[in-house]
């Protein structure tokens, strides 16, 4: 989810309580203090929210399909310049 928000801040979805550079640093801790480990539609702009109930579950989806290749649990994705790369491009692919 921390991947999730720091796309749309980056894309221009986020609202105004997250700051990019925050997040640029350390998604995961940025959304685990700011957002208390939940997603909730006042992280998200309107643009974001439409976004986001349209494709937040087939997100989810790719987030389950990208762990069982790594063989590893949805919470256990390795962070990194790899899955970073792989989630923005399928996010973008999908914001098109």
């Amino acid at each position: 989810m921390g991947l999730f928000l720091w796309w749309a801040a980056e894309r221009g979805l986020a609202s105004d309580l997250h700051e990019l550079e925050s997040m640029r640093r350390d998604p995961t801790e940025h959304f685990l203090s700011e957002c208390d480990a939940k997603l909730w539609e006042e992280d998200l702009n309107e643009r974001g929210n439409a976004f986001a109930k349209q494709e937040y579950g087939a997100y989810l989806d790719e987030v389950a399909a990208y762990a069982k290749v790594l063989g590893v649990g949805d919470y256990e994705l390795p962070e990194g310049e790899a899955t970073t790369k792989h989630f923005f491009a399928w996010l973008d692919g999908r914001l098109r």
